[in-house]
């Protein structure tokens, strides 16, 4: 069914879908997406792109009305969800071939609330979609996060590249925009499980991994890797055997195991929102330990941060992992990026500091000597980081 308007960015149209018009030598059929060729027929690599800020081509859809040249409309699917559609006057006005859209982004893909906010523009062939893309040859589709708009063709490109998978991969980048990974820019990065599982931030700082660089290192961003991850896991909903997997957009090393593959169905449908607090409290005795550790258990690579509150006294913490002191707060606090090597071996020292002052004499107790209670917090807050920019490394 078509729902009259057309949403972009929370504009809505007042004008209702175009009537449909005959097929003549200057209109092209519309390609009907059908989400069990997922998987089927994919054989060649295909190459797309983010597009790094807002299109002028992209805002020509958040106006109320869609742009001469483009009908289309809100879409209702079976299931309910509304799709919002823009499709040149290139192709031929087929409700049926627009609802097919509809439906196979609305039930043929694992989605959230996010598709909702997207706009799917479909314009001529490859010159015209290049053309809005940013004009590299080679890119055959793209997303514009800024507007949240999707740009492709509307048929196959060409002989073993079915429409299908192209439109899965460029809907795993609307995804991500639209989820948290403090501190980095999901889009980037990947989504909070799938990126800590592939040690995304480890490998930016090993120059193995490359967040954000849709250029040079197009097959080592993590930003591509989990949008193809994304990809097959949906062909794997349709019937893709694990064996046939093809995996040529992006470099090997990200080939997803079924483990990279649950994290990314839980990032889409239980994703990751904000950091947790866990509180543990201890007590420093007359003449007891100067140092007290807690147990490290952070399960996702992000900021990390301790505090410590006490009634009396003064002391400092630090990170310590296998044994080695890796970082150092600045007296009652600590803010550390966390990544795998530190959340599988690591523990939180909280130290009382000693002051030659407070002895009275060689065999004197401190002056500072009653039982402290206190109480360590730790937490990861959303303060920037050195990882939180695309060039930037993982510094601990």
């Amino acid at each position: 069914m078509v729902v009259t308007g057309f949403v972009v960015a929370g504009a809505t149209s007042a004008a209702s879908p175009s009537a449909a018009l005959s097929l003549t030598t200057d209109t092209h059929p519309l390609q009907r997406l059908v989400a069990s060729r997922l998987g089927d027929g994919l054989t060649r690599p295909f190459r797309d792109t983010v597009l790094p800020r807002s299109s002028l081509q992209g805002q020509r859809f958040l106006s109320v009305d869609l742009p001469p040249g483009f009908w289309g409309g809100t879409y209702a699917a079976s299931n309910g969800e509304n799709v919002n559609l823009a499709v040149s006057d290139y192709y031929f006005q087929d409700s049926a071939a627009a609802q097919s859209i509809a439906e196979f982004f609305a039930v043929g893909l694992i989605h959230g609330p996010e598709l909702a906010q997207l706009a799917v523009v479909v314009i001529e062939p490859l010159p015209a979609v290049q053309s809005n893309c940013g004009g590299n040859p080679n890119v055959l589709a793209c997303y514009d996060p800024n507007n949240r708009i999707m740009f492709l063709p509307g048929e196959d490109p060409g002989a073993g590249i079915p429409l299908e998978s192209i439109v899965a991969h460029e809907y795993g980048h609307h995804i991500a925009f639209h989820r948290v990974n403090t501190p980095w820019a999901a889009v980037d990065w990947g989504t909070k499980r799938w990126a800590s599982y592939e040690n995304i931030c480890t490998r930016t700082l090993q120059r193995t991994a490359y967040p954000g660089d849709e250029g040079d290192h197009y097959t080592l961003n993590p930003g591509e890797a989990f949008a193809d991850t994304y990809r097959v896991m949906n062909e794997l909903r349709w019937g893709l055997s694990p064996g046939s997997i093809y995996w040529p957009i992006v470099d090997q090393s990200f080939f997803p195991d079924a483990t990279a593959i649950q994290a990314v169905n839980q990032d889409v449908t239980a994703p990751w929102t904000a950091n947790g607090t866990t509180r543990a409290s201890g007590r420093f005795l007359k003449n007891g330990a100067r140092r007290k550790a807690f147990p490290l258990q952070t399960p996702l690579d992000g900021v990390l941060g301790v505090g410590v509150r006490s009634s009396a006294g003064r002391y400092t913490v630090s990170l310590v992992s296998s044994g080695r002191q890796v970082a150092a707060g600045r007296g009652f606090s600590l803010t550390v990026v966390v990544v795998a090597a530190l959340r599988s071996s690591s523990t939180v020292r909280v130290s009382r500091a000693a002051t030659a002052s407070t002895f009275l004499g060689p065999n004197a107790a401190p002056l500072d000597n009653h039982p402290k209670d206190l109480t360590v917090t730790r937490s990861a807050p959303s303060t920037p980081s050195p990882c939180a920019s695309r060039a930037g490394g993982c510094r601990t």
